[in-house]
């Protein structure tokens, strides 16, 4: 994530448990979870931004005072998190001697 600079969610599904169960089959697909935690829009590939955005201001008008907008895990950036003593870039692994 760092290395990258990657600023948003990602969890791994290294044994594609999610993919599978959701029709997922390309990357990357971005979904958003409705409030009874079902996928209500999936969308596949690069540069669909305006779709994702057009539905989440669907859905925050359509919800609005019916959502809890507390998150359920701890959403924070990699590059806001300590850092180990190592480092966590691959650049700065340095070599056993």
């Amino acid at each position: 994530m760092l290395r990258f600079n990657i600023r948003h969610a990602v969890f791994n599904d290294r044994d594609f448990k999610y993919w599978r169960a959701n029709g997922v089959n390309s990357w990357p697909t971005m979904m958003v979870i409705g409030p009874d935690q079902k996928p209500v829009l999936k969308l596949s590939g690069e540069d669909n931004e305006d779709h994702l955005v057009a539905c989440l201001e669907a859905g925050l008008s359509f919800y609005e005072g019916r959502l809890n907008t507390m998150p359920l895990v701890d959403i924070s950036l990699e590059k806001d998190k300590p850092q180990s003593k190592g480092g966590l870039r691959p650049e700065e692994i340095k070599a056993m001697k």
